[in-house]
């Protein structure tokens, strides 16, 4: 068996003890093994004289390992080592002697409590996969793996702390830190200057980031469910290439006027920000495409629109305390969909509105302060769908008139309404009842 280059047992393969301990690892020394298999490895170790210094691959899944190897062991030409689902490992071995290890996943290893601090020293690590380590508490102090391009720990429900980040470790692309009990992160973080996604949703507890963000090649954000966390830092001109946005069910109470240095963001989304009360004073990102502000209780005003912004599609403003729009909101010449539902305070809307030529859908739903429309000068071709259910309108005449492309009229539960128009333009639906 001295030239046995792979070696691949099944699961559920069993072997007598004593010919177990006596035959197989007696040969296994001998063997000049490139790559091993053995998924569900019965022993809680492998042997100390289990001798493979030419192995490549690794990979152990399901097994009953609560440790790889004891001590050190000189693997210089290991890559790849695969502990998934090996639910007694407690702690990962000393990589001191595994210099050329690329990549390492340890996925839903459950009783994983800590990371050996020698892992940073593995500087040709590019995949390290620790997602679903519920006991996993204790990380190195410092990271310096330079050759790391995803770093993936969600699911790491008891994890308090990030670690610093060195200098050096521009090759990270994807961070997921998503369900952990972080609080803060280190101002190390701008250290990954190549990040482009990072996900921190349902860190519940993170109540704070640092104070500025400058990742010049971050596209996604994902803070999605952090619901401790009150304030979102500044925006430094070096991360404008940042595309999405996701700080849904959050506690902040307002954004820095520096988000409008995101100048390629497209998607902003910041649906049930309850304490969110205010927006810069004006927005002017021209690349943006949805901006979702649904169930933000606290906003009152929506900001100026200061230059035309063509790319923006989607609007959703229900649920939010706005009494007004701005009379630049014909600056968003691109917009499809307008969403004011459930907006109490809402009475009226601008006239400059008519000037939406693109507008499709216009959802006024449950503004039951909402009394007028305004009145339109020129004809909207492009509304095909108006939703007035719930409002306090009283009539529909002679705005009506000028909607040339209407189709679905929604008027359910329109109190107030004394008479409709003769004219029925061009609708193929309309809905009225009480």
């Amino acid at each position: 068996m001295t030239q046995l280059r792979l070696l691949k047992i099944s699961p559920g393969f069993v072997f007598k003890d004593e010919y177990f301990k006596q035959h197989l690892f007696g040969s296994l020394k001998l063997l000049n093994l490139r790559y091993l298999s053995w998924l569900g490895f019965p022993l809680k170790s492998l042997p100390s004289n289990f001798q493979f210094e030419n192995l490549v691959e690794l990979d152990m899944r399901n097994s009953l390992i609560d440790r790889l190897w004891e001590g050190t062991q000189k693997q210089e030409k290991l890559k790849f080592i695969n502990l998934s689902c090996c639910r007694y490992l407690k702690e990962t071995p000393d990589f001191t002697n595994v210099p050329n290890l690329e990549r390492l996943i340890l996925q839903s290893c459950v009783s994983l409590v800590e990371v050996h601090p020698s892992i940073s020293t593995l500087t040709k690590l590019v995949l390290l996969n620790l997602n679903g380590c519920h006991e996993l508490k204790i990380l190195p102090s410092k990271i310096r793996m330079r050759s790391l391009k995803t770093f993936s720990i969600s699911g790491c429900f008891s994890l308090e702390m990030f670690p610093e980040i060195s200098e050096g470790m521009d090759e990270l692309e994807i961070l997921h830190l998503s369900c952990s009990k972080i609080k803060e992160l280190p101002l190390s973080i701008n250290n990954l200057t190549g990040l482009s996604h990072f996900s921190l949703d349902d860190c519940k507890e993170l109540k704070s980031l640092p104070s500025c963000i400058h990742m010049k090649c971050l596209k996604t954000f994902d803070l999605n469910g952090c619901w401790s966390l009150e304030m979102f830092p500044s925006i430094s001109e070096g991360t404008e290439g940042l595309e999405r946005l996701d700080l849904p069910h959050s506690k902040i109470k307002e954004l820095s006027p520096s988000i409008n240095n995101l100048t390629r963001l497209s998607h902003l989304n910041l649906q049930d920000c309850k304490e969110l009360k205010s927006l810069p004073s004006s927005i002017c990102m021209k690349s943006l495409k949805t901006l979702n502000l649904r169930g933000c209780w606290s906003l009152e005003f929506f900001p100026e629109i200061s230059e035309v912004i063509e790319g923006l599609q989607i609007l959703d403003l229900s649920g939010s305390k706005i009494k007004e729009l701005p009379s630049s909101i014909n600056n968003l010449t691109g917009l499809i969909h307008l969403n004011l539902e459930n907006c109490k305070e809402l009475k009226s809307l601008p006239s400059s509105i008519c000037q939406l030529k693109s507008l499709a859908s216009l959802f006024l739903s449950g503004c039951t302060k909402f009394e007028w429309f305004p009145s339109i000068e020129e004809n909207m071709e492009g509304l095909r769908s108006l939703f007035l259910d719930g409002t306090f309108i009283k009539e529909l005449s002679p705005w009506i008139e000028r909607l040339m492309g209407l189709r679905y009229l929604s008027l359910r539960n329109c109190k107030s309404i004394v008479h409709l128009p003769d004219t029925r333009c061009n609708l193929a639906h309309l809905i009225i009842y009480t």
